[in-house]
């Protein structure tokens, strides 16, 4: 029998990948049929309604209809069934009902090889039985005028003939659906006898175990595959005591030795009604533990990221925020060394702030601050340069490449002091840049004594966690700023106290370097007064001597440290007094004192020399800039204490022109305030100006007003531990980022209360976001509660800020900004303080006018 020119075929699949498959393959063979597409069963009805087909191929389980549903109304139009893994139920169903044929789906796509030839082998038999009953019809003619006896005789005949025709075809079916199952399974399958010889084993089990050749495999007893010889004895007892198994895990060797995990689900063997072995499946599932294993991995380590999160958003504390970075890159890393390293871009250093090595922290003064390498080769260098993660997976090698001591990676030697050994021993390292806002703000660097000892998925997460720890480490460094001073400022506020609670000039100075020394942790220190007629620098108070060395200075210009720094009027700093030439011969018992650092700072008033300021420390003393200004604004208290003395002036004048000083540094606060962008420029004394007005409406003079003017000036001190990127978000905050911000008037009146000077000053910093109705914040105080110095400013603050241009939008026009503040009197402002504003504004008063400046 010939097929038609080209078959009429309805292919019902739900599975689009599979269906596409399909058409590409009958496209690219070229083959004779005419294919029509549809994905359920109730659209097979409508099609078949319509359309003669001559072939339907069709998935055995489509979602909840099933396809031999259809069987009863196809009549003699043939059905082969595609069958799905683990899904053979559906296809025992379909041919009990009446399939053509069945084939097994495999992911490779070799079935649609086998296709052709089952499709021209239905299709023909289709033919046959059509055949058949023509000649059964006419049969019938023939016989139809025998007698009745010989009609049922030959029906009988019939009957039986087409019930061995049925049978032998659903024998022949069954053990091609068997053999096709055997042949084509992606897993092994296995028939062995009771001792574990092999009786027969499918293609998929040849490559399960890697053997290349059937006859190699026969060779081996089945058990000798088990990589643990216990569990032979387990597993059959097992399948003897319930007569099978299903996914019985076990462990399997393969040709090479190699082991894999694998699942058994197998039956008794039975032939002629006796056991004689054992059949069954075995599945490869290495492949599936691996991607369970990378997947807990990958939770495991979010787990920890997650955890590492809530800590930098929590911790401000630089040394507790580097303790908790470390504990948890150790539960993610195998590493051996460990550093983070800060980038100042003012002075363009890079300084390790925190290293860790072999279970124990570096001590800071073995971190060094170092230059960034222009060309970016450095290591460090070469991360900030291009703002990405880099893994060299030999250092050694990498620092011999790079041996100009211009590119070799100083920080690490200069941390560890590596001798030539350690040096060439081997190392690996993954580095990752701390990027904030687009602007590298340092590195982490972690290694690991031994070659390429990291992966991709490694590389990954430490940039991962790079971008986690960013912001935090960004925060802390601000917070650290912020206390560095407040420091300051607690300082000089207690210097301050010092030199206004005494009247006699040895006394001021006595408590002064008592003070200096106590305050700014130096072993010792001394003030040499210059005498202006003799000129000559004689000592006036000294404290930290373990004996009296320095009693009898007596000094010229010029002469020793203290008379270069007098006539340079320049600090003088000795790192290393061992080590130089000039000598203190002040006292022959000066070398007792085993002094190492020295600084001689000149004292000046008004560019007049009246002293030198002496400090000494018995260790190596390098400190930051901050520190060094701390140093010089101390001498500069002490040489106004002099030059007040020596004017025979009151303390009154001192204590105003250090209170000008402590409110010079407010007001260089407020302006750092402005260059950070958390204000807008001129916002702080725009509103300093109105808000002095107001009060002096309301009635308010003497030290309120100070209090007011400082307190207006650092209404958002609160801020400065606030990232760029939360303040400046051009879109909706986050919810932790608006607590982050509401937090502000708290951290600001946290901050305030370190400083004595400024208890008094706080009132506007904590409550100018409180409203007169009770719905403001931090505290939600109403009414009178909330003090009359903030209800003052938080008009005027509420004013300057719809009066000026900001970057979200134009400021409003003086009518809208009125309309809006008459608006909110008795909600959000003080209907008193509403009042006396009004006042101001409709009395055509010029805002830009400054008030007289207010002091004590």
């Amino acid at each position: 029998m010939t097929m038609k020119t080209k078959l009429k075929i309805l292919s019902i699949e739900d599975n689009q990948k599979d269906q596409k498959s399909l058409e590409q393959h009958f496209a690219s063979e070229n083959l004779p049929y005419e294919l029509t597409a549809v994905s359920s069963v109730p659209d097979a009805r409508e099609v078949l309604e319509l359309v003669e087909f001559d072939l339907i191929l069709s998935e055995s389980h489509l979602g909840n209809g099933k396809v031999f549903d259809l069987i009863d109304g196809l009549e003699d139009l043939p059905l082969i069934i595609l069958v799905g893994e683990n899904k053979d139920n559906n296809a025992v169903q379909a041919l009990k009902a009446g399939a053509a044929d069945c084939l097994l789906k495999d992911n490779e796509g070799e079935y649609l090889k086998l296709l052709p030839a089952a499709i021209e082998k239905a299709v023909q038999e289709r033919e046959g039985e059509n055949e058949f009953n023509r000649y059964h019809k006419q049969l019938e003619e023939i016989v139809a005028g025998r007698a009745h006896v010989l009609i049922q005789s030959n029906q009988r005949l019939t009957d039986e003939s087409l019930q061995r025709a049925q049978a032998e075809v659903e024998l022949r079916e069954s053990k091609e659906i068997y053999l096709r199952f055997f042949q084509t399974s992606r897993d092994a399958v296995f028939i062995t006898s009771e001792d574990g010889s092999w009786i027969d084993m499918n293609q998929s089990a040849i490559d399960l175990f890697g053997y290349q050749k059937k006859e190699q495999l026969l060779s081996v007893n089945i058990f000798d595959l088990y990589y643990e010889p216990k569990e032979r004895e387990a597993y059959t007892q097992v399948i003897k005591e319930q007569g099978f198994t299903k996914d019985y895990p076990l462990k399997l060797l393969k040709n090479d030795g190699g082991v894999f995990d694998a699942l058994i689900s197998s039956t008794l063997y039975e032939v002629d009604n006796k056991i004689v072995g054992y059949q069954g499946i075995i599945r490869d599932i290495s492949q599936d533990l691996k991607i369970e294993e990378e997947r807990q991995q990958l939770l495991n380590q979010q787990a920890v990221i997650d955890e590492l999160s809530v800590d930098v958003g929590s911790i401000l504390e630089l040394e507790k925020l580097y303790e908790s970075i470390i504990s948890h890159i150790l539960k993610l890393f195998d590493v051996n060394t460990f550093i983070i390293s800060k980038y100042d871009h003012e002075n363009n250093l890079i300084e390790a702030k925190f290293a860790w090595e072999d279970g124990q922290i570096t001590v800071s003064n073995k971190l060094h601050a170092l230059p960034l390498d222009k060309f970016g080769h450095g290591n460090k260098s070469r991360v900030i340069c291009s703002k990405k993660t880099v893994y060299i997976p030999d250092l050694g090698k990498y620092l011999l490449e790079n041996s100009d001591p211009a590119l070799k990676d100083k920080d690490f030697d200069e941390i560890f002091s590596l001798d030539e050994d350690e040096e060439s021993a081997n190392y690996s390292t993954l580095l990752a840049p701390l990027v904030v806002d687009k602007k590298v703000v340092g590195a982490l660097q972690i290694l690991n004594n031994q070659l390429d000892a990291y992966t991709k998925e490694e590389f990954s997460l430490l940039t991962k966690i790079a971008n986690v720890v960013a912001i935090g480490l960004q925060k802390a460094y601000l917070f650290e700023e912020s206390e560095r001073l407040v420091e300051k400022l607690t300082t000089l506020n207690r210097i301050e106290q010092t030199i206004l609670e005494n009247l006699s000039l040895p006394s001021i100075l006595d408590s002064l370097v008592d003070q200096f020394v106590r305050e700014l942790d130096v072993d010792a220190a001394d003030v040499l007064y210059f005498h202006p007629t003799l000129k000559t620098l004689k000592l006036i108070a000294q404290t930290g001597f373990r004996q009296n060395v320095l009693q009898n200075t007596d000094l010229e210009i010029g002469e020793g440290y203290a008379g270069a720094a007098a006539q340079s009027r320049k600090t003088i700093h000795v790192p290393d007094l061992t080590q130089e030439e000039i000598n203190f011969t002040r006292s022959l018992e000066f070398t007792a004192e085993q002094f190492i650092s020295y600084f001689g700072v000149p004292l000046l008033a008004k560019g007049k020399l009246v002293g030198v300021l002496e400090i000494f420390h018995r260790s190596p003393l390098d400190p930051e800039q901050q520190r060094l200004e701390l140093f010089e604004m101390v001498a500069g208290l002490a040489a106004i204490a002099i030059d007040h003395q020596n004017l025979q002036k009151d303390l009154e004048r001192s204590r105003t022109e250090i209170i000008k000083g402590f409110d010079a540094i407010i007001e260089g606060w407020a302006k750092a305030l402005e260059l950070r962008g958390i204000e807008s420029p001129g916002h702080a004394q725009r509103a300093v100006d109105l808000t002095l007005r107001l009060a002096g409406e309301l009635g308010l003079s003497g030290d309120t007003l100070v209090e007011l003017r400082r307190g207006a000036l650092l209404h958002d001190i609160g801020k400065m531990g606030i990232p760029d990127q939360v303040l400046n978000k051009g879109k909706e905050l986050t919810k932790e980022e608006r607590k982050m911000i509401g937090r502000h008037p708290i951290d600001a009146f946290d901050l305030l209360g370190q400083i004595d000077a400024l208890q008094s000053a706080r009132d506007i910093p904590l409550h100018h976001h409180e409203r007169w109705d009770g719905e403001g914040y931090p505290q939600g105080l109403k009414g009178e509660e909330i003090p009359f110095q903030a209800r003052i400013f938080a008009i005027v603050d509420v004013w300057d800020a719809l009066s000026t241009d900001r970057p979200y939008r134009d400021a409003w026009p003086r009518d809208k900004a009125v309309a809006h503040i008459k608006e909110q009197s008795g909600k959000h402002f003080d209907p008193r303080v509403v009042k006396a504003f009004l006042k101001i504004i409709e009395s055509g008063r010029k805002l830009e006018q400054k008030p007289e400046r207010v002091s004590d």
